[in-house]
C-alpha cells in the first residue's frame, strides 16, 4: 500500500495563484478536510528572491495544470535542478522528457483538450515515485539542469532567434528589398551580422 503525503514529506508549499476552479478559501478548506493543515501551506504568488527561496528549498516541482502553453515555471524548476511532475498539456513535453528529467502525467501525447482533468492517482503515484527515491530525484534534477543549459538559456534563445531570422529572411541580402533596413528587426539583424 502506498504512503500518504504526511509519511513522505516534511512539508509541502503551494506557491502560485488560485484558479477559477477553486478559491483560496476552498483550497484551505480542502486541506483541512484531508487533515493536511500541519504539513502544508498555501503562500500565494511569489516573485524574485522570495520565489527563488522556494525553488532552493524544494525537492520536486509539480505543475498539475489543466491547460498550459509553455510554462516558464518549468524552466525555472529545471534551472534549479528540480525534477518536474507535470501534466502533459500544451508544450510541456518540449521541456520535460518523461522518465528523464521528470514525470509527465496524462498520457504519451500532449493533451490539447480544454476539458482535460489530471488523474489524481496518477499524480500521487508520480509524486510517490520521486519522494521515495532520492537517487532518481537527483538524477532527474541533474538531467533537467543539463537540458536547461543546452536548450533554454538566454544565450541559446538569442542564438536560435538569429538562426531563425537568417533562415527566414536571408538576413542582410533582403533587408532593403523587404523594407526592413530601418525597422527594429532590421537593426537586430545588422547588429547580429556585425554590420
Amino acid at each position: 500500500m502506498g504512503k500518504n503525503v504526511k509519511e513522505l514529506t516534511k512539508f509541502v508549499d503551494f506557491v502560485g495563484g488560485m484558479t477559477a476552479e477553486m478559491t483560496e478559501q476552498q483550497f484551505r478548506q480542502a486541506l483541512t478536510m484531508r487533515g493536511l493543515d500541519d504539513c502544508t501551506q498555501y503562500v500565494g504568488r511569489k516573485y524574485g528572491v522570495d520565489k527563488e527561496a522556494f525553488f532552493n528549498r524544494a525537492d520536486v516541482f509539480v505543475l498539475p495544470s489543466y491547460t498550459e502553453a509553455f510554462p516558464l515555471t518549468i524552466l525555472e524548476a529545471m534551472q534549479h535542478g528540480l525534477p518536474v511532475v507535470a501534466t502533459n498539456v500544451g508544450a510541456v513535453s518540449t521541456a520535460v522528457e518523461n522518465g528523464v528529467n521528470g514525470i509527465l502525467i496524462g498520457g504519451e501525447k500532449p493533451v490539447m483538450n480544454l476539458d482535460f482533468r489530471p488523474d489524481a492517482k496518477e499524480l500521487a503515484d508520480a509524486l510517490q515515485t520521486l519522494l521515495t527515491d532520492r537517487t532518481l530525484r537527483q538524477n532527474m534534477g541533474k538531467a533537467g539542469r543539463e537540458k536547461y543549459e543546452q536548450e533554454f538559456t538566454l544565450e541559446r534563445f538569442e542564438q536560435r532567434f538569429v538562426e531563425c531570422i537568417n533562415d527566414n529572411l536571408n538576413a542582410n541580402d533582403n533587408l532593403n528589398e523587404n523594407g526592413l533596413q530601418n525597422t527594429r528587426i532590421g537593426r537586430i539583424i545588422k547588429k547580429c551580422k556585425g554590420k
